[in-house]
């Protein structure tokens, strides 16, 4: 009986998708409460409505005590200003407050791992389903296959209908069995020459021949294959 492996995928999905809540409440806490001038803020202090206050660099929200036997608490907020007296109100009145860090440091720390998480999940994932190019060592790998001259056992004489082709590219061929006639006039080689034509009209056949009469290696690769490749 073969032993099934334990995943740890959705175990980490699961921390991770718990710290990005958390991380997501910490900073949210200013969100679902209604704004209020500063002005009012202070009235209600005085007023002793105010229960709670939570104040971060740019705002300030304050926890009211409930009314007529409401159980919900009702939360506001107000921009914050620089107030040297503020404090000494909170103590007056017997209101707790308190204080949190919503830095930009903080967040820009959080998506700096935010990032290598997502590409250390999907990797994961690949490597456990097999997929091709799953290996880490893999990416940006070739998929080509090589064969040597002796492999393609192709020359210009086996591609038959394709006169026209084989003549304009005898001068490739010659090219690579010559380089330095060439290079002595100024030539450089083609960066490559586009075969054009429906499925089965022997293209491949006609690049295999090219790299037989020339003796040069010659690879082969799919479409989807150099598409992923670059």
């Amino acid at each position: 009986m073969t032993k099934r492996r334990f995943s740890y995928i959705p175990i980490v999905l699961l921390l991770f998708l718990s710290v990005l809540a958390i991380h997501r409440n910490a900073f949210a806490v200013f969100s679902a409460a209604e704004r209020i001038p500063y002005s009012d803020f202070k009235k209600m202090i005085q007023q002793n409505m105010v229960e709670e206050v939570i104040m971060d660099s740019t705002s300030i929200k304050a926890i009211l005590k409930p009314e007529g036997g409401q159980k919900v608490k009702k939360s506001i907020t107000t921009i914050k200003i620089e107030d040297p007296d503020l404090i000494k109100e909170l103590i007056a009145h017997n209101v707790k407050f308190s204080a949190i860090s919503n830095s930009g440091w903080s967040q820009g720390l959080f998506f700096l791992w935010f990032i290598p998480m997502i590409f250390f999940l999907i990797m994961m994932s690949r490597m456990r389903r097999g997929a091709p190019g799953a290996g880490l060592m893999s990416i940006g790998k070739s998929r080509a296959n090589l064969y040597s001259d002796k492999d393609t056992g192709v020359t210009c004489d086996d591609v038959a209908g394709v006169d026209e082709a084989k003549e304009e590219l005898k001068e490739v061929i010659d090219y690579l069995q010559n380089p330095q006639k060439y290079q002595r006039l100024g030539g450089k080689i083609p960066k490559g020459v586009l075969l054009v034509g429906p499925t089965g009209t022997g293209k491949t056949l006609l690049a295999k021949a090219v790299a037989g009469e020339a003796k040069v290696p010659f690879f082969s690769i799919g479409g989807s294959g150099f598409v992923e490749m670059f």
